[in-house]
């Protein structure tokens, strides 16, 4: 059976996952693991050697503060994510992660965007989402 790590797993997304996957998978959320800490991460998965799906839950949700403080916004949607890609890399295990809306305008009525779709960034924080998608294509190596 796939071992699954469900980060921001207390979130609404990461709550459902967490029912619909069951008890016998790991579950964490602040201040258990931060996702923008690669120390944190590697701490945290320093004993969970069989993890073999990573699903990224873990969100800024209040998007007027990561609008207004750059650092917080960038360590949220760019550094995290570069975390989790060399920890994921490292594990030898998939990454599954959930944007937001504030990279595309919606005018696209795929349910799915690629990374080749244009995006019309619709916020100040976009850019850096946008960012971060790359940071999961060039995963560092450890």
């Amino acid at each position: 059976m796939t071992k699954f790590l469900v980060l921001g797993a207390n979130g609404c997304l990461g709550s459902e996952f967490r029912k619909k996957l069951g008890e016998q998978h790991y579950y964490c959320d602040l201040p258990e693991c931060d996702v923008t800490n690669i120390e944190s991460l590697h701490k945290y998965l320093s004993d969970k050697k069989d993890i073999e799906c990573i699903i990224n839950c873990a969100a800024g949700r209040d998007a007027e503060i990561l609008e207004e403080d750059y650092d917080l916004a960038y360590n949220i949607a760019v550094k995290a994510i570069e975390n989790l890609a060399e920890c994921a890399n490292h594990l030898n295990a998939m990454l599954i992660h959930f944007s937001s809306d504030y990279v595309f305008d919606g005018k696209n009525q795929l349910l799915i965007q690629k990374l080749t779709h244009r995006t019309d960034l619709v916020s100040m924080v976009g850019p850096k989402l946008w960012e971060s998608k790359w940071r999961l294509v060039k995963p560092t190596r450890l």
